[in-house]
């Protein structure tokens, strides 16, 4: 099944909740509790007051009693409300995120759940011959990769190289002026594009993900949408050159190290920031007589700014390295992360060997 729920814009949709009780083995529907739903706007994050009917800019600890409307118990263990979407957002293609939660006292007080709802115009319901719900909803799912029409206007984002190429297969991560993820999408393999539907007015930031053939000069890059109804910008990036290998019948072993998370999250590792270090040599090609000591078996990230750790090690060997690079964990809380591989002598039998794909 999709990650999304998705409808055509203008719909009436039942939110629902099931409770049911896991600690029995007939795991038993749960009933007479009082739960109730949220509903936050993806492209501008701001909140639905049920009562105002409009959307309200407000912190999540902040939602006051407008923003909490009571789903009504179907004694089934089901609770649900009907939520008409052209009457609270104008019918126009969004996407939202339902909170719900349980607010009686008791044992499933304070439970939480949400989900993701997609109204969209791409993405229309399936026909009485489409039979095959599943073939219809993965292929929904995975026109979402260069597509997420959560917003009024259709904005087009194509990423090219210094030559205008298009760069297909890199993600471009969207957050509005609240710093709240809206969405990523991967650009197409073919026209380098992707196209998100954003609101006018409003400044939206778009973190280009790491990617080990190529740098950004700009990352992340900050943009407000226009009035026009379909909207094209261009984002550039450039070739990375892999430095000249350091010697006849050598591998050079390289990674662009990005910072996984926090406010960096996408941009490259800082000078000094990340290590690369050969652990050890298991096996040797014959012939292969070159002392392996302290002075040549450890790189740095250097001031090139893209990340670059490296290492020449000669064609045919078996080793054991060792990648080391400052970061952040999902909390923001600074770590060092370390990863150990093993590269087969099939591995250094070329001329380079990008590591990054390692590190995933």
């Amino acid at each position: 099944m999709s990650d999304y729920i998705l409808r055509t814009p203008g719909q009436t949709v039942t939110l629902s909740l099931e409770l049911v009780d896991n600690v029995t083995p007939a795991n038993n529907p749960v009933t007479g509790e009082t739960c109730v739903v949220s509903i936050r706007r993806l492209s501008d994050d701001k909140w639905f007051d049920f009562v105002a009917v409009a959307w309200d800019t407000v912190a999540f600890g902040a939602l006051a009693a407008e923003h909490k409307q009571a789903l009504t118990d179907k004694s089934d263990g089901t609770y649900e409300h009907d939520w008409d979407q052209a009457t609270a957002d104008g019918g126009v293609a969004r996407a939202y995120e339902m909170h719900y939660q349980v607010t009686s006292i008791g044992d499933f007080e304070n439970m939480v759940s949400k989900e993701q709802w997609v109204f969209t115009e791409e993405l229309i319901a399936p026909t009485v011959d489409q039979v095959a719900d599943e073939v219809w909803l993965d292929a929904a799912r995975a026109r979402t990769l260069t597509a997420w029409l959560g917003g009024v206007k259709q904005v087009t984002f194509t990423l090219e190289d210094e030559d205008g190429d298009p760069v297909g297969n890199v993600a471009l991560h969207f957050y509005n002026p609240s710093g709240v993820h809206v969405c990523t999408l991967i650009t197409d393999t073919t026209t380098g594009a992707v196209t998100v539907g954003l609101d006018p007015g409003v400044g939206y930031t778009v973190l280009k993900g790491a990617n080990p053939s190529y740098s950004y000069d700009e990352n992340p890059e900050t943009f407000t949408v226009g009035a026009a109804a379909t909207q094209a910008v261009t984002l550039t990036c450039t070739a990375a050159t892999i430095p000249a290998v350091g010697g006849v019948g050598l591998c050079r072993v390289y990674a662009y190290l990005r910072h996984a998370a926090g406010a960096n999250a996408g941009q490259a590792v800082g000078v000094g920031e990340g290590t690369l270090q050969l652990v050890e040599v298991l096996a040797r090609p014959a012939g292969d007589d070159v002392a392996y000591d302290a002075q040549n078996t450890a790189g740095e990230t250097d001031d090139d700014g893209l990340g670059l750790v490296y290492l020449d090690i000669v064609q045919g060997c078996k080793v054991r390295l060792r990648v080391t690079w400052n970061d952040v964990d999902e909390a923001g809380v600074a770590e060092v992360k370390s990863r150990m591989v093993t590269l087969e002598a099939t591995d250094l039998a070329g001329a380079a060997y990008d590591l990054g794909q390692d590190l995933d």
